[in-house]
């Protein structure tokens, strides 16, 4: 049985696109919990990032979430009659890569600004880093303008759900239960 870790809240934007695939393809899987704040050693070895996403199929470990999304559409996708295709990053040109990029960067600069915002901390009182703050929820801003002109109200690819459209959907859930203004 496929595998996904997920950390103890649930909130991970970074599993969520892992998980949303999951279920898109009807997979059954285990759902297994860690800790982010105390990653077993162990882990490391698994996943050199240290971040939760980590997908274990067959005894083999993938890591990242983009990368368990493409595996998981390479490995299990069977496009079912009378519904949206489901398409990974395979079919991208530069222009859809641009995209996807764009998209992963309001997801981490986005995350980087929530966090600092929950931690109180003064951006003017973290020497020498604290202009990355004010960077970040800058990028956030320029990517979502950006962004904003290239999608269609089908999505970024009319007629398909992509892994952009999931990727987009995941960060922008997230950035819109924050206080990113």
């Amino acid at each position: 049985m496929v595998k996904m870790t997920d950390n103890a809240t649930g909130s991970s934007p970074y599993c969520r696109k892992a998980f949303i695939v999951l279920e898109e393809l009807g997979l059954a899987y285990e759902k297994i919990i860690t800790d982010p704040e105390t990653i077993p050693e162990k882990f490391k070895d698994i996943n050199p990032t240290m971040r939760v996403s980590v997908l274990t199929d067959n005894g083999q470990y993938y890591f990242e979430s983009d990368v368990i999304q493409e595996y998981l559409l390479a490995n299990y996708y069977m496009k079912p009659a009378g519904k949206i295709p489901l398409c990974g990053n395979r079919t991208l040109n530069l222009n859809d890569s641009m995209e996807l990029t764009i998209i992963e960067t309001i997801l981490n600069a986005g995350v980087n600004v929530c966090l600092m915002d929950l931690s109180n901390f003064d951006p003017n009182d973290i020497k020498p880093w604290g202009w990355v703050w004010a960077r970040d929820r800058e990028r956030v801003h320029s990517c979502l303008n950006w962004l904003n002109k290239r999608v269609t109200p089908e999505g970024f690819k009319p007629g398909l759900f992509t892994v952009r459209d999931i990727n987009s959907i995941c960060a922008l859930d997230f950035l819109e239960n924050t206080t990113i203004d």
